[in-house]
Protein backbone atom coordinates (compact mmCIF):
# COMPACT_ATOMS: atom_id res chain seq x y z
CA UNK A 1 0.00 0.00 0.00
CA UNK A 2 1.44 3.41 -0.93
CA UNK A 3 2.44 5.71 1.90
CA UNK A 4 -0.14 8.35 0.92
CA UNK A 5 -2.97 5.86 1.52
CA UNK A 6 -1.49 4.81 4.85
CA UNK A 7 -1.28 8.45 5.93
CA UNK A 8 -4.86 9.08 4.82
CA UNK A 9 -6.15 6.03 6.72
CA UNK A 10 -4.25 7.02 9.87
CA UNK A 11 -5.55 10.59 9.63
CA UNK A 12 -9.14 9.40 9.25
CA UNK A 13 -8.72 6.97 12.16
CA UNK A 14 -7.30 9.81 14.27
CA UNK A 15 -10.27 12.04 13.50
CA UNK A 16 -12.70 9.22 14.29
CA UNK A 17 -10.93 8.65 17.62
CA UNK A 18 -11.15 12.37 18.43
CA UNK A 19 -14.88 12.32 17.67
CA UNK A 20 -15.40 9.28 19.90
CA UNK A 21 -13.34 10.95 22.64
CA UNK A 22 -15.51 14.09 22.54
CA UNK A 23 -18.74 12.06 22.65
CA UNK A 24 -17.47 9.93 25.55
CA UNK A 25 -16.27 13.04 27.40
CA UNK A 26 -19.75 14.55 27.28
CA UNK A 27 -21.34 11.33 28.52
CA UNK A 28 -18.78 10.52 31.25
CA UNK A 29 -16.64 13.60 31.91
CA UNK A 30 -14.43 11.92 34.53
CA UNK A 31 -14.02 8.50 32.94
CA UNK A 32 -10.81 6.98 31.66
CA UNK A 33 -12.22 6.00 28.27
CA UNK A 34 -12.12 9.62 27.13
CA UNK A 35 -8.38 9.73 27.77
CA UNK A 36 -7.85 6.36 26.07
CA UNK A 37 -9.53 7.54 22.85
CA UNK A 38 -7.72 10.88 23.03
CA UNK A 39 -4.35 9.16 23.42
CA UNK A 40 -5.14 6.80 20.54
CA UNK A 41 -6.06 9.78 18.36
CA UNK A 42 -2.84 11.51 19.32
CA UNK A 43 -0.82 8.44 18.40
CA UNK A 44 -2.54 8.17 15.02
CA UNK A 45 -1.93 11.80 14.21
CA UNK A 46 1.65 11.57 15.47
CA UNK A 47 2.22 8.58 13.17
CA UNK A 48 0.94 10.64 10.24
CA UNK A 49 3.49 13.34 11.03
CA UNK A 50 6.30 10.77 11.36
CA UNK A 51 5.50 9.31 7.93
CA UNK A 52 5.78 12.72 6.25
Amino acid sequence: MPAIYQRAILAILGLICITISIVVAFQHPFGLWHWFWLALAGLCLYAVRRMA
